[in-house]
């Protein structure tokens, strides 16, 4: 298995609640993503959750314009007074097989 070199990249996160099909709304907006289910609170009341989780080799921007543009999307579906976006620096390697580049995908 070989390795692309190491990055900087960065990972988005959007906590929102699990009320949608999440997936096909990002999927719109973002080829690559993951969604993590659990329990959240907001304003000390437990409701189901859903964390969306976005991880670029490359820049994202702190103001990500498609990041926000989903966020909005899906407060505004699910009804909530506001979902949460979170941004941090993140070190990257893709592992693929020994000559397989990554598809690259600009966030």
């Amino acid at each position: 298995m070989g390795a692309t070199p190491w990055t900087t990249g960065a990972k988005i996160r959007i906590y929102t609640e699990r009320k949608l099909n999440l997936a096909s709304i990002v999927a719109r907006h973002f080829r690559s993503f993951s969604i993590i289910y659990g329990t959240g609170f907001f304003n000390g009341v437990a409701e189901e959750c859903a964390i969306i989780e976005i991880v670029s080799a490359g820049p994202i921007y702190r103001h990500n314009p498609e990041a926000l543009a989903l966020a909005e999307e899906i407060r505004s579906k699910n009804g909530q007074e506001a979902v949460l976006v979170t941004v941090e620096g993140a070190e990257v390697c893709i592992a693929l097989p020994s000559g397989r580049r990554p598809d690259r995908e600009e966030d």
